[in-house]
């Protein structure tokens, strides 16, 4: 409840805040803009700058035609409808897709445009500069054997890290589990394992 000129306007579900028991405007809004500025003109709307309706400070009041008031609700509407459908729309297309009928048709599209089999050109191989049909417009190499070349001489798959003993730079391999430069960095060995190992010969 919000109390203004003696009179109490009370939240509706909407979120306006309206007052129907006594006289004079029934919206706060309304009542707030014709208390500073007069009487609203017809074909004319008071319109909240920030969306917010429960926010009823003259600052936030703007007066408008009705019909650009109605326009620039409706496109945010809109907007926002066509947002929550979009989203709805591809949770629903993945949920088909898992169906026979999902899986019949994207077999059947997959044929129709020829997928796998269409072609972008010929160019030259970065790796043994031969010249290949690409399969993709981001084809690089001829083959997977030239990537992996490339890969190793370029050292795509090495990254710089510290020794978690000595503190030293040491390159190795991305996505493993090695922390240490050598052996004899390496902690000692699981103490568990080391009791319960079998005995040398020596």
């Amino acid at each position: 409840m919000v109390v203004f000129l003696n009179r109490r306007f009370y939240l509706t579900k909407a979120g306006y805040y309206r007052n129907d028991k006594d006289g004079g405007e029934r919206m706060l809004h309304r009542a707030v803009w014709v208390f500073h500025n007069g009487e609203i003109p017809e074909g004319y709307q008071i319109h909240h700058i920030d969306h917010d309706r429960g926010n009823n400070d003259i600052s936030n009041l703007q007066l408008m035609l009705t019909a650009d008031h109605a326009k620039l609700h409706n496109y945010g509407r809109t907007k926002e409808f066509m947002e929550n459908w979009q989203k709805l729309g591809v949770e629903a297309a993945k949920e088909w897709a898992k169906t026979p009928e999902g899986k019949e048709y994207r077999k059947q599209h997959a044929k129709k445009v020829k997928l796998g089999t269409m072609t972008f050109g010929e160019a030259e191989c970065e790796q043994c500069g031969c010249t290949f049909t690409k399969k993709t417009t981001r084809t690089r190499f001829c083959q997977t054997k030239c990537w992996d070349e490339w890969r190793h001489e370029n050292k795509e798959d090495v990254e710089i890290v510290k020794c978690k003993t000595c503190d030293s730079e040491y390159e190795r391999k991305k996505y493993t589990a090695r922390k240490y430069c050598s052996k004899e960095c390496r902690p000692v060995p699981n103490s568990y394992k080391a009791k319960h190992s079998k005995p040398s010969d020596e």
